[in-house]
């Protein structure tokens, strides 16, 4: 591992060693051994979206370093590296989460959002820019939701959970939202780089029963 690295990210890679699946499902953070140059050559390439739409890149000589998400436009992110790292792990637990329901083909009303995470924790950082800028993350026990505003009140929410039952107290809440069915709980993933859109196809749901069996049947 390059020593001069920032110590967020060096941290990072420690626990990553012995657990590979840290570096991410949906987007990935780079492996030390695959960092790169930007094009500022004084930045380094340490992130990358799923279909690489966009890269995170640092630069490395900065104690607490900005990180800039490169798209068609280039954009810092509103926490540095420490946090973004924390983000990304919420982001990438939601993800590869066995239980999850999403609320995204249509997109949801600001006040049907608003009653779905006034049940929840606030995670303390400042919004990050993925998928939708801003993007907002909520927790509870076993359960991860991730909040992104399409702008003219319109939001899409999609909840991961360790446990079925988990997300069905929020069903009275959205018993009129369109669900994308999830499998669940969702096969192994070998790979880092596999996407867990792979698994969301298919006919709709709705949120007070949004968990099916793997074959297809709703869960009870």
């Amino acid at each position: 591992m390059p020593a001069d690295l920032p110590r967020a990210l060096r941290e990072f890679y420690q626990p990553a060693c012995q657990r590979p699946g840290m570096l991410g499902r949906q987007n990935r953070i780079l492996p030390a051994t695959e960092l790169r140059p930007g094009v500022d050559p004084r930045q380094v390439v340490f992130g990358e979206e799923n279909q690489l739409c966009f890269h995170w890149e640092l630069d490395p000589a900065e104690v607490a370093p900005v990180v800039w998400l490169t798209a068609a436009e280039d954009s810092a992110e509103r926490e540095p590296l420490n946090g973004l790292l924390m983000q990304f792990s919420l982001f990438e637990a939601m993800a590869g989460a066995p239980y999850q329901a999403q609320a995204r083909y249509p997109p949801v009303p600001e006040p049907l959002v608003q009653g779905l995470t006034d049940r929840l924790r606030p995670v303390p950082f400042r919004p990050w820019r993925w998928p939708a800028d801003p993007t907002t993350f909520h927790a509870a026990p076993g359960l991860i939701a991730c909040t992104s505003d399409l702008g003219d009140g319109m939001f899409e929410i999609t909840i991961g959970a360790q446990h079925r039952g988990a997300p069905r107290p929020f069903g009275e809440l959205a018993s009129n939202v369109v669900l994308r069915r999830m499998t669940s709980p969702r096969p192994a993933i070998t790979s880092t780089r596999t996407s867990g859109d792979e698994t969301a196809a298919g006919p709709v749901a709705r949120l007070q029963n949004p968990l099916s069996h793997p074959d297809g049947t709703f869960a009870p």
